[in-house]
Order: C-alpha cells, then sequence, then structure tokens
C-alpha cells in the first residue's frame, strides 16, 4: 500500500512527509506547469475557493503566503509557479485533492488505454478543521474525459459533532460504500438531511450540493467516489 502524504504546518506553511507516492501527480504536475496551461490550474484553484467559501486572503493565510502569491497562482501569470508541494498545499488548504486542481495529461495514452497499477497510486490525507478527515486514493484518469475523477475515500472521524460540510463540488458526484458504513449530512448545513449507510449503498449528489460523511461503528469507512 502506498504511503500516506500528511500536511503538517511548518514556519513555511504546510509541508509533505512524503512525495514518493505522488509520482504518477508528478507527470501531471510536469506536464501542465507550462505557460500554456498555468491559467487552467488557476481557474481550478479560484472555482475550488469560491465553491468553498473562501477568499484569497483566507487562502493566503492558511498556506502563510502573501495574497499576491494567491493572485498569481489564480491569473495564470507563472510569476510564483506551483511545484507539486505547493500544489498538494494548495488542495489541502481547499479540502481536495491534486486530482481536483490538475487536468489530466494528453499524452499518456496507448491505444485508448491507460494502466495505473497499484504501486501508482497516490494516496493524499484531507484535513478539515485541523484534523485529518479523508485519506484519497488517486485511481487512474482518462485525458478524453478530464471530468471524471474516481477515488477511494477513507473516512477517518467518526464523530458527527465533528463533521465539515465541503461546500460541494463543481461536477456530478457517484459514491459506493465499500466498506464499513457511514452517516451522511448534506444541504443545508443549520438542518441537514441525514442518512445512515450500510456497505453496499449508493449515492449520487448534484452538483453544488454541500455534503459530508463519517464513519459509523467505531471503526474507518472505505467510499469509492468518482467525480464527473
Amino acid at each position: 500500500m502506498s504511503s500516506l502524504i500528511r500536511p503538517q504546518r511548518d514556519g513555511q506553511g504546510f509541508r509533505l512527509e512524503s512525495r514518493s507516492v505522488l509520482e504518477t501527480d508528478t507527470r501531471r504536475v510536469d506536464h501542465i506547469m507550462g505557460a500554456d496551461l498555468n491559467t487552467e490550474v488557476g481557474n481550478r484553484i479560484r472555482q475550488r475557493r469560491a465553491l468553498v467559501k473562501m477568499d484569497q486572503a483566507a487562502l493566503a493565510s492558511r498556506l502563510d503566503v502573501p495574497v499576491s502569491v494567491v493572485q498569481g497562482w489564480e491569473s495564470g501569470s507563472g510569476a510564483q509557479p506551483l511545484d507539486l508541494t505547493g500544489l498538494a498545499d494548495v488542495a489541502t488548504a481547499l479540502s481536495t485533492s491534486i486530482a481536483d486542481l490538475v487536468p489530466a495529461p494528453e499524452d499518456d495514452l496507448t491505444d485508448g488505454v491507460r494502466l495505473q497499477l497499484p504501486d501508482e497510486d497516490s494516496s493524499i490525507v484531507g484535513s478539515r478543521g485541523g484534523v485529518d478527515y479523508y485519506v484519497y486514493r488517486c485511481l487512474v484518469r482518462s485525458p478524453s474525459v478530464p471530468m471524471l475523477i474516481p477515488l477511494v475515500v477513507d473516512v477517518l472521524v467518526d464523530d458527527r459533532e465533528r463533521a465539515e460540510f465541503n461546500g460541494g463540488h463543481a461536477g456530478h458526484e457517484f459514491i459506493y460504500v465499500m466498506e464499513g458504513s457511514v452517516h451522511m449530512q448534506w444541504g443545508d448545513e443549520a438542518a441537514p438531511k441525514t442518512a445512515d449507510l450500510p456497505t453496499g449503498a449508493s449515492i449520487y449528489i448534484s452538483p453544488y450540493v454541500s455534503h459530508t460523511f463519517t464513519a459509523l461503528d467505531g471503526r474507518n469507512a472505505r467510499l469509492l467516489a468518482v467525480n464527473f
């Protein structure tokens, strides 16, 4: 199993314990960090920031960088280029994954197929409210459908009082409960709809519907999540 990437605070903001598991994402980052596609990454950062209702100053504060740096990223100017570590920092601060911020490459298919072996998976810990909340395992993606983002998600938090809503996703989402059981909340955070879902349950979530999951039965749960 791939080792996890755990964001931790230091004097320069978030850092990563391990980068080895992100080799697949490194290829994607190298591909998109040229001048032509900086704008696309910047657009995704801006859209995600708006989705979670965070202004540029708040994002800059979380990352311990000047607001002008965030402005540069979102404009795609390339004045403050994002490397792999920086992109992981931004994804963590926005409660998302690198896969949400980086388009799939366009040149890695063999006769229309891309394979991803288990040792090529990347795992990212997503924190909310200062607590490790989810572990995202990034599955294979295809450049022919860049909005299709498949993930295996481990739900770490089992206290629904600590549930943190995500603000929703720009696309549709399908979820299947692979292991364990989860408590789902969605809609208005002040008075959310709720459901307890066992192994084998499946869920469809419309774009921009805020939601969250916590584990039940005192143990972690595992979800298959497909954003499209």
